[in-house]
């Protein structure tokens, strides 16, 4: 799988920090338990990028598979949640993390405690912010800025999580196994 297609596929571990540098900054605790979990809990991710290259993206993690809206379609991804969960520490190996936390905030009216996380790795620098559910234990909002080494491209990414056990798109092509139009 090219470099460019693992980063797509670990974007959410990635933006929630690089898991070798945890164990230097007991403050990344709480985001390292939740990218755990994140592989576990039916969700749907929504993401939205700005920047050199504009685009927009759907993910849903649903019985331990992943699926990427392509094209208006919904397609079943080669790598599960836990996978990609994995690939995120290959991909992150390198980097300096550190996080606050910045207090609470309420995210759509769920109260969420609020953490910032600076990362610096030789491919980029990286500045995120990711709101955890307080009750669920799981990233409600991640904002993120990430600043490019050599060429200084800069680019923006929000991300919006939403468990979804019942209401998840492909709810029924999951079951069957196949892939699905429906969104």
């Amino acid at each position: 799988m090219s470099s460019s297609c693992l980063r797509l596929f670990t974007l959410i571990p990635a933006m929630l920090g690089a898991t070798a540098a945890w164990s230097a900054d007991p403050a990344c605790k709480p985001l390292e338990e939740i990218k755990a979990r994140l592989a576990t809990v039916p969700v749907h991710i929504y993401e939205t990028e700005t920047g050199t290259h504009a685009r927009s993206r759907e993910m849903v993690y649903l019985n331990n598979k992943v699926y990427m809206q392509v094209n208006g379609k919904w397609r079943t991804m080669p790598m599960t949640p836990k996978d990609i969960e994995e690939a995120g520490k290959e991909v992150n190996g390198n980097s300096t993390l550190t996080c606050k936390a910045l207090g609470s905030e309420a995210v759509g009216g769920e109260a969420s405690a609020l953490y910032s996380t600076h990362d610096k790795t030789p491919d980029a620098t990286i500045d995120t912010q990711v709101w955890i559910s307080k009750s669920r234990s799981l990233p409600l909002k991640v904002e993120m800025d990430m600043v490019m080494a050599g060429s200084g491209a800069k680019s923006h990414r929000s991300v919006r999580t939403v468990t979804c056990a019942a209401t998840c798109p492909l709810r029924s092509a999951s079951a069957s196994g196949r892939s699905s139009d429906r969104a």
